[in-house]
C-alpha cells in the first residue's frame, strides 16, 4: 500500500514554496534608474520626470520625452493625476500603461 501522507507532505510543501516564491516576487520592490548606473526606491505616485525614468523614455531615443508622454495622455493613453500645478502618475497606472501597450 503506498503511503499517501508522505506523498501529501511532499505535494504540499512545493506548493508553499511555490506560493512564497510568488508573495516574494510580489513585494519585489520596483525602482527606478538614477541616471548614474544606479537604482533608487521607486515611489507609488510619480512626478513626470519620474514617470520617464520610469517608462525608459529617456533611454530610446525619443527627442522629447516630455512631450510623449503628453501626447499618451493627449490620446487618452495614460492617465495623471494633477495636484495643484503639478503632474503626477499612480505606479499602477504606468504598470498598467505598459499592459496596453505591449499587448498592441
Amino acid at each position: 500500500m503506498k503511503d499517501t501522507n508522505r506523498s501529501n507532505k511532499n505535494c504540499d510543501s512545493e506548493e508553499t514554496h511555490v506560493q512564497s516564491q510568488a508573495v516574494q516576487g510580489l513585494l519585489t520592490p520596483a525602482v527606478l534608474p538614477d541616471g548614474q548606473g544606479g537604482f533608487s526606491p521607486c515611489p507609488t505616485v510619480l512626478t513626470e520626470p519620474e514617470a520617464i525614468r520610469y517608462l525608459r523614455l529617456d533611454t530610446v531615443g525619443h527627442k522629447s520625452p516630455a512631450q510623449t508622454l503628453r501626447y499618451y495622455r493627449e490620446k487618452k493613453k495614460l492617465k495623471a493625476t494633477q495636484i495643484g500645478r503639478k503632474l503626477f502618475y499612480t505606479r499602477k497606472s504606468l504598470d498598467d500603461f505598459l499592459d496596453r501597450m505591449t499587448k498592441g
